[in-house]
């Protein structure tokens, strides 16, 4: 994978869908069944709603209580760890338009 860059947005893959049943999360694709943590549902969540990198790190801080560096390193190994089972794509943001008044 290559450096995630602050701008970054994840995309979820369509065919991925998020089951719950008590505190336990999973992943499917198909037949594949991944278990996931709060980190990583987290992270899961914010990709649904295609959030920029920068964004669900700021986000993860604050919700788990992380330090900033903490909250990137964190949400970085779980992108890339999703995007490694194709469950997520990382792509960069699309190009915002300037307004001159």
């Amino acid at each position: 994978m290559r450096t995630i860059a602050r701008t970054d947005v994840a995309v979820v893959d369509y065919r991925v869908r998020r089951r719950r049943h008590g505190a336990r999360v999973w992943l499917v694709r198909h037949n594949e069944w991944f278990e996931i943590d709060g980190l990583f549902d987290f992270v899961w969540k914010c990709a649904q709603s295609s959030r920029r990198f920068e964004d669900v790190a700021i986000d993860a801080g604050r919700h788990f209580g992380w330090s900033l560096s903490e909250a990137i390193a964190g949400v970085t190994a779980a992108w890339a760890a999703l995007h490694q089972q194709g469950l997520i794509d990382v792509s960069g943001a699309p190009p915002t338009e300037s307004r001159n008044a």
